[in-house]
């Protein structure tokens, strides 16, 4: 089990600022605790009985809730960029009919808002919530937490955004813009990719991984790896857990709620991924957490006001 090797799909990158900021943590001595403590906080149960680990916990959904985030906060820099339907559609690589059906379920269970066009009535604006802004950020928030113990970023930053709905709406906003102009720190980790492809495969992933690195510190996670316990766990079926399992068989065996075999190569990965992650959250929060980065009172109050559950 070691911390210290760096993922070879991002030397390609590693000339640029985020990347640089990253790789300064792979030496950290905290650096296994804050990967633990981040797969602690995403393994946590769901505090709600609507499937957030099944949807949030999936590439497509991720990224069509992700998106619809960063449409919003652009409206709010240009309002000749509305954050409708068909904006969402034009940005994402699903099918009109997948991002239509899912914003249809998360309207239904309050992420998400439809608020007609003061200029077209005929036309509907996406708003997105608070609860959706929170779980789209649980796991930027907890890697933000993380790189807080490895010095990416001072202390109080990830409370400072916490506390502040409208800051955290903008941060996540500017994520979306980075992402969408050169994806440099998803795309370069296959493994991930494939794990966030499944219908809560990321989490499960996340599970394992603490799993891991608490056995080789001699500690007891606080689930079990068992295919019943992970189900319950993460909402999913137990045959879910048995073929994602089965699938996983080149890069880890678990047997009877035991890990026994873990792949170098993915923890090096996931290791590398989460470095990458957390530096690209924490140069961001300290953007929007500057002055200059300041919203106006109009873009609080409109933010707020969606947060509330304005209609």
């Amino acid at each position: 089990m070691r911390a210290c090797e760096l993922y070879e799909g991002i030397f390609a990158f590693s000339h640029l600022p985020v990347w640089k900021k990253a790789v300064s943590g792979l030496s950290h001595q905290g650096l296994i605790d804050a990967l633990i403590d981040y797969c602690l906080v995403m393994g946590a149960p769901a505090s709600s009985s609507w499937p957030t680990n099944k949807v949030f916990g999936q590439k497509l959904r991720y990224i069509t809730s992700y998106t619809l985030i960063g449409n919003y906060i652009q409206f709010l820099d240009d309002p000749f960029l509305p954050p409708t339907l068909t904006a969402l559609q034009a940005k994402l690589t699903a099918s009109p009919r997948q991002v239509a059906e899912l914003v249809k379920n998360l309207r239904a269970g309050g992420y998400v808002e439809a608020i007609p066009d003061p200029r077209d009535r005929r036309s509907l604006h996406l708003i997105p919530t608070l609860s959706l802004l929170l779980e789209v950020a649980k796991s930027p928030l907890a890697f933000l937490k993380s790189a807080e113990e490895l010095g990416f970023c001072p202390p109080g930053t990830y409370t400072s955004l916490l506390m502040a709905p409208e800051l955290m709406m903008r941060w996540m906003g500017r994520s979306v813009r980075a992402y969408q102009a050169q994806d440099v720190l998803f795309s370069p980790f296959p493994t991930i990719v494939r794990f966030s492809e499944r219908d809560a495969g990321y989490v499960i992933l996340t599970a394992v991984i603490a799993a891991a690195y608490m056995g080789a510190q001699g500690r007891e996670p606080p689930f079990a790896l068992t295919y019943d316990g992970l189900a319950k766990q993460f909402q999913v079926s137990r045959q879910h857990i048995g073929n994602l399992f089965g699938e996983a068989e080149r890069f880890f065996t678990v047997r009877a709620g035991s890990i026994l075999s873990i792949s170098p190569d993915l923890i090096c990965e996931f290791n590398t991924f989460a470095l990458g992650q957390m530096a690209h959250y924490s140069l961001l929060a300290e953007q929007v957490l500057e002055p200059s980065a300041s919203l106006s009172l109009a873009e609080i109050e409109t933010l707020l006001g969606a947060a509330t559950g304005r209609c």
